[in-house]
């Protein structure tokens, strides 16, 4: 299965479930994650690779600076495991908006 398979499949999953996403490829963009995708004010970035794949160094670097302003990363290399990521990140921001409006109904 090739990486871009993986992608899109995962994409449709999470386009569905109300995700919005940003590909990141223009030429600006080398090493950058494939995709963010964005769920009712949280965002979650993903570097897809083909099964068994590795991200670069320079793909590791910008993954780290993202997780070190605070976003949730992962490497994807199946489909599973993407659309696992994606329910988990729906979950996580469905279960933090929840209890942010109990502290706004305070």
């Amino acid at each position: 299965m090739l990486e871009k398979e993986i992608e899109e499949s995962v994409w449709r999953y999470a386009d569905k479930l109300g995700c919005m996403t940003i590909k990141l490829n223009g030429p600006m963009d080398r090493g950058k994650p494939d995709r963010i995708f964005f769920y009712k004010g949280r965002a979650l970035v993903i570097e897809f690779k083909k099964p068994g794949g590795k991200p670069t160094e320079l793909q590791q670097s910008w993954l780290k600076k993202f997780e070190a302003n605070g976003f949730t990363t992962h490497v994807v290399d199946k489909i599973g495991d993407g659309k696992t990521r994606i329910d988990e990140f729906i979950a996580r921001t469905e279960a933090a908006n929840e209890l942010a409006k109990l502290f706004d109904d305070l």
